[in-house]
């Protein structure tokens, strides 16, 4: 096949451009059930002596669970009840605390938060019961749970009256893959979008407290599934800087910042990105040699001014009724060359560009002043052959892989994954464009990323790889770009997320819960070895 034919087919799906923004893809919301019951007798009781009576009040029961991050801080892991009236106790209770929105595993120990009271001021007794089996009697209590669902229980009683209250907890399994062996000078990375407003899709998590950015990037990408680098994508400013000074605060080894303003004409991005540039410095010069700047992503697509669109969609739409010829790589190399002086006024760090496929193998990197070389680089069925992974097809791409070492410059494959159908791994970066006639697998999925790396790990010339996505933006652009309607199965399908999001609602932002699925065990599975 040849290199234009392979533009072509890019061209004509769109994927890679659908893949690197991240559009979608979030599912029902279920938030873990809580039950209160009424006290085991009348809930009052008269004492009787022979002057007075005294009237006795229940105790009310109510706890809330939490967990503990790796910066010392406990995380709320359910929201509160009142037992008297059903109505949350986050007002008081759980005011400005951060919650724990992904499923615990079974190694994370649970704390149980006693936030029983009693009218009468009597002294309480308390029984903690895990799955119907007694626990402990103390106030709080701190423990493991077992895999799957489980019924929490608290029993407290005044001496004359008893109440109880039950909640439910859905635990994730610490992980369903045997290790294997990461090759150690390979920077195991993923892309971390916060927010990104796709015009027609939207703004997602735009208000994203920093509190939620350090669980996610620090106590889930970084401490569990054990990546020593981070992608981080956006066109907020203030994210930017909030997520990038959280991980630099971590134990991560490398920071890439990618911005991407999709509203703007390309010869307004310089001064845009030097901006951005100037606010980072300080986050710069205290951690020197860890943050890397992006002079783009895929920027034919990202702005106006190469391809025709004055909309992201269209853009990408039009990309694939063209032929990206020489004269629109030049158009490109030339928007590097401007952009690159804009980010050197106050970064002498590391520069990289992360490049789409119907750009790379044509740009003379050789001339540009960028420091590293990005593939955003998938498996393409029309370059590789039909079915994924064939001997023929994988040797093409490592040699692909390999074309770029010419170059003299560290070569990090920025992008790679799969939407969460049968076939999509031979789809590529193109799989959002199937998704919906193909059948949904969070399997196939993962055994992709599985095949991915196990390439990465022979491959010496790649010096980084960094999965798409950890969790991706709402998306409401099915109907736009594809003429299909909106439905939470396509949205589930079409997801390059290796978490399973459940949100109140798919199409706007707020409060959720999101579950491990094989692609986040897959990639977890990965593990360096020191030597």
């Amino acid at each position: 096949m040849s290199k234009v034919n392979r533009r072509k087919f890019i061209a004509a799906v769109g994927g890679a451009i659908v893949a690197a923004a991240g559009y979608g893809y979030y599912q029902y919301f279920k938030r873990p059930e809580s039950t209160t019951q009424s006290p085991t007798i009348s809930p009052t009781e008269t004492l009787t002596t022979s002057t007075t009576s005294v009237l006795n009040r229940p105790p009310i029961a109510a706890f809330a669970l939490g967990i503990d991050s790796v910066s010392g801080e406990t995380y709320y892991l359910l929201e509160e009840l009142n037992p008297a009236t059903g109505s949350s106790l986050e007002s008081d209770v759980f005011k400005d605390k951060p919650k724990w929105n992904l499923n615990p595993t079974t190694e994370q120990v649970i704390k149980f938060l006693n936030h029983s009271t009693d009218a009468d001021n009597d002294n309480l007794s308390y029984v903690w019961s895990l799955n119907g089996k007694e626990i402990s009697r103390e106030k709080d209590y701190s423990t493991t749970f077992y895999e799957g669902e489980n019924t929490l229980r608290l029993t407290n009683s005044d001496g004359k009256l008893e109440t109880y209250m039950e909640k439910k907890i859905t635990i994730d399994p610490v992980q369903i893959f045997s290790p294997k062996k990461l090759r150690n000078n390979l920077l195991k990375g993923i892309i971390y979008i916060p927010s990104m407003n796709l015009e027609y899709i939207g703004v997602n998590r735009r208000n994203l407290p920093k509190e939620r950015i350090r669980l996610e990037i620090n106590d889930i990408i970084n401490e569990e599934l054990g990546c020593n680098a981070i992608s981080i994508e956006s066109d907020d400013d203030d994210l930017f800087f909030d997520c990038a000074e959280v991980a630099l605060e971590g134990n991560f080894d490398v920071v890439v910042v990618v911005p991407r303003y999709l509203s703007l004409q390309l010869e307004d991005v310089p001064s845009r990105i030097g901006e951005l540039t100037k606010k980072l410095k300080p986050l710069h010069e205290k951690y020197r040699g860890r943050l890397i700047i992006a002079s783009g992503n895929e920027i034919s697509v990202d702005y106006k001014g190469i391809i025709e669109g004055d909309n992201y969609f269209l853009r990408g739409y039009n990309l694939g009724r063209m032929r990206f010829g020489s004269s629109d790589v030049k158009k490109v190399e030339d928007a590097i060359r401007q952009i690159v002086p804009a980010i050197r006024e106050n970064f002498d760090g590391k520069i990289i560009y992360k490049s789409g496929p119907w750009e790379s193998w044509q740009m003379d990197w050789g001339t540009l002043d960028i420091d590293i070389i990005g593939l955003n680089y998938y498996w393409y069925r029309s370059w590789l052959g039909d079915e994924a992974w064939n001997p023929t097809g994988t040797q093409k791409f490592i040699e692909g892989l390999g074309s770029y070492k010419k170059f003299g410059k560290p070569i990090w494959v920025t992008e790679f994954g799969s939407v969460t159908t049968k076939n999509g791994c031979k789809h590529g970066g193109a799989g959002f464009s199937y998704a919906i006639e193909d059948e949904y697998d969070a399997e196939a999925q993962a055994s992709c990323i599985k095949n991915y790396m196990d390439l990465f790990n022979k491959v010496p010339a790649v010096e980084a790889c960094f999965l798409g996505d950890f969790i991706q933006p709402n998306s409401t652009e099915w109907k736009l770009y594809t003429g299909e309607p909106f439905t939470i199965e396509n949205q589930k399908k079409a997801t390059f997320s290796i978490l399973d999001y459940k949100g109140p609602n798919p199409l706007e932002p707020g409060d959720y819960t999101s579950t491990r699925k094989p692609a986040f065990y897959m990639y977890k599975s990965y593990q360096r070895v020191e030597s």
